[in-house]
């Protein structure tokens, strides 16, 4: 324990707080909670978003336009309200809020896979693959998703920091809703 309130700097980078604790080591404990939320709520929506995207957009027709159609929808709604309202149905977690973020993101990294698909799918190597026999899923996944990592590893990282970002918002809404039940609703 420092001294009550000190400076940054030497022992204590970001200085103490009223009780004399390091106010460095307690922003990292408590940023602990929102890097998880914000890699898992991107690792699962890239878990379901990339097949998605792969699927949709080397196999064409009726599945990409289902699949498009189906996400379009979730993306009409706002990113904040749709999280919102999937917590507010399954209950305040982490886990619920890690899949609501998640469902929320999913459809942004399956269309960013999908046009990125769409690009690959074209190239002589694809043609030479169907051409030897090779099975949708092998194209998929051993042709195309290797040439096409490079967007989809920045879309998940911009998907953490706004995944960080929502859930931050979320938890604020859990805040206030348990702040008004201490306080009697007002």
């Amino acid at each position: 324990m420092g001294a009550q309130f000190a400076a940054p700097g030497g022992e204590f980078l970001l200085g103490t707080d009223h009780l004399g604790r390091d106010l460095l080591s307690r922003v990292l404990y408590g940023g602990r909670s929102s890097l998880v939320l914000g890699f898992a709520a991107a690792g699962v929506s890239m878990l379901v978003g990339v097949p998605l995207g792969l699927a949709s957009g080397y196999l064409g027709g009726r599945i990409d336009e289902g699949v498009m159609r189906l996400l379009d929808m979730l993306l009409s709604i706002p990113s904040l309200l749709l999280a919102l309202l999937i917590v507010a149905l399954l209950g305040s977690s982490l886990l619920n809020a890690v899949l609501a973020i998640a469902v929320v993101y999913t459809p942004r990294i399956a269309r960013v896979v999908r046009s990125s698909t769409l690009a690959v799918k074209q190239e002589e190597f694809i043609k030479a693959a169907e051409a030897r026999g090779e099975s949708r899923v092998y194209i998929c996944f051993g042709e195309i998703l290797p040439n096409i990592l490079s967007p989809i590893i920045v879309e998940g990282s911009i998907r953490i920091g706004f995944a960080i970002l929502i859930g931050a918002s979320l938890s604020f809404s859990d805040w206030e809703r348990n702040r008004r039940r201490r306080t009697g609703g007002t």
